[in-house]
């Protein structure tokens, strides 16, 4: 289907089956009135093409461009299927260059929150590694290596199909990659497996489930950090103010005993946990909790003004989500009994978004601040009214997915 739409063609004429033409097709194939000609509009009955014509002018106007990798390894993967023989000579090559292409996916991934481009990166991660897998007879350094690479790939998955809103199709993606965690005998791979599904439980309400994926952090590597930190997260959310607070206050003190540089780093930003993101934990944690002074400090402090950041370190999601708590924890600050206009102030750069990069997680938080904005307190509030009438906006125009989850 793919081909016949890049192509312009139908099944027929691209020889995908056998199939018997009876004198009339072919006397329709060679009637110029019948044949597409590039760059004609279509006449309204069908259209024949015959192979000749498809060779000398759909394909160089289709040009290279139309095909994606992830079809060629496919393709490829195909062909390895046909070899009589168990030869896996070729396995060096694709293993280092399925690590290649996770590496750019999941930076691209964590830096532009691209979720179209991602999921390509990662069909063509696996596209890659398939052959291998089927064929089997890796040596146990390479078999490893296959192990891991298909583990990062379903945590990419899981990231990008929680994104999506659609949070059990995370969590099986999540589950696969602990297996191959498991197979591999990985300690990293299985710490960030952790914190992907106690991020997923996290997000569609289960702060008790994440709480139990947190609470197995080992290591000094990024994954343990990070895992640290959700365990604050799912504190906080829990209601349990004290214990968030005491862990919070030792997570912050030992931050900079989390030095050991893991494996997986070198699969892409995905797999770090940069000062940025640990700042983006603290502020949500202090927001969630009420303290909006020291919530203000960590945004600052992250340099999230009114400009998305960029830079190799940079998480423009995170500068949404973290403008957003913001905007929350301004609304439910008790100093000043809740301020919208301050509020407002912090979501305004965010509502001009583009629709790609307004995940699922974004949309959730939005609908808490518009439920916030329906307290008694606000009704009669112009500054108020705006900025529900501005969330209704833009949750109306982000397309949200989900199930059952948030």
């Amino acid at each position: 289907m793919a081909l016949c739409a890049v192509l312009k063609a139908d099944e027929r004429s691209l020889g995908l089956f056998i199939d018997r033409t009876t004198p009339e097709d072919r006397e329709a194939a060679t009637d110029p009135a019948r044949v597409a000609v590039p760059g004609v509009s279509p006449s309204p009955s069908p259209v024949l093409i015959d192979r000749r014509t498809l060779l000398t002018t759909a394909l160089p106007a289709a040009s290279a461009a139309g095909l994606s990798s992830s079809l060629l390894w496919h393709l490829a993967a195909q062909s390895v299927e046909l070899m009589g023989e168990n030869s896996t000579g070729y396995a060096n090559d694709t293993l280092a260059s399925a690590r290649r292409h996770l590496r750019k996916a999941t930076t691209d991934y964590a830096l532009t929150s691209d979720l179209p481009a991602a999921i390509a990166g990662a069909l063509t991660t696996r596209a890659l590694l398939a052959p291998l897998q089927r064929r089997g007879g890796l040596p146990l350094r390479e078999t490893q290596e296959l192990y891991v690479l298909q583990g990062a790939t379903c945590l990419l998955l899981a990231s990008v199909s929680h994104d999506f809103g659609e949070s059990a199709a995370g969590m099986m993606h999540a589950e696969a990659a602990g297996h191959f965690a498991e197979l591999a005998d990985h300690s990293e791979l299985a710490g960030w497996v952790n914190c992907t599904k106690a991020m997923v439980d996290l997000w569609r309400d289960r702060p008790a489930a994440a709480l139990k994926h947190a609470a197995r952090p080992t290591g000094r590597r990024s994954d343990s950090h990070r895992l640290r930190g959700l365990q604050v997260r799912a504190l906080a959310q829990l209601g349990r103010r004290s214990d968030a607070m005491t862990c919070l206050a030792l997570l912050e003190g030992a931050r900079d005993s989390f030095g050991e540089v893991g494996e997986l780093n070198d699969l892409g930003a995905m797999f770090t946990f940069p000062e940025g993101r640990q700042k983006y934990y603290s502020a949500v944690t202090y927001a969630i909790l009420g303290e909006c002074g020291t919530a203000e400090e960590y945004v600052l402090d992250l340099g999230y003004t009114e400009i998305p950041p960029v830079g190799a370190k940079a998480w423009p999601v995170s500068w949404a989500l973290s403008r957003s708590h913001l905007a929350l924890a301004r609304l439910s600050s008790a100093s000043t009994g809740g301020d919208p206009e301050a509020a407002a102030d912090a979501v305004a750069p965010v509502l001009a978004l583009p629709r790609g990069q307004r995940i699922n997680q974004l949309a959730q938080v939005f609908e808490i601040l518009g439920k916030r904005l329906n307290a008694p307190q606000f009704r009669t509030t112009a500054a108020a009214t705006m900025l529900r009438e501005q969330v209704h906006h833009f949750l109306s125009d982000t397309v949200q997915r989900g199930d059952g989850s948030n």
